[in-house]
């Protein structure tokens, strides 16, 4: 089954998206804060057991965004991050 979460990043947008697909389907979207994105894409991996993360955006920012959620260490779960 393909799963992962992919977080379109919006430079100087407080609110963002982050869609949840399945199978190549989205079957959510959860709109959070540039404050706590990193925490609800990870409630999201937990919630439907995903371990792959697509930031999409402008590399230094998207940057910014995947080493925030890497340095976090949420739990034992691995999580494979990637910048588009």
């Amino acid at each position: 089954m393909n799963k992962h979460i992919v977080a379109p990043i919006h430079p100087f947008v407080h609110e963002q998206e982050v869609y949840v697909y399945i199978n190549g389907e989205c079957i959510t979207v959860k709109n959070c804060t540039v404050d706590n994105m990193c925490d609800t894409i990870y409630e999201l991996c937990e919630k439907y057991d995903i371990d792959r993360v697509d930031f999409q955006g402008g590399q230094l920012y998207a940057l910014k965004f995947k080493d925030e959620f890497l340095a976090n260490k949420f739990g034992a779960k691995i999580i494979k991050v990637f910048i588009h």
